[in-house]
């Protein structure tokens, strides 16, 4: 479960970028 939030919150962080 903790890879999938880490992939989320790379993705936010790119998409806030």
């Amino acid at each position: 479960m903790g890879s999938r939030i880490c992939a989320c919150v790379c993705v936010c962080a790119r998409v806030r970028e």
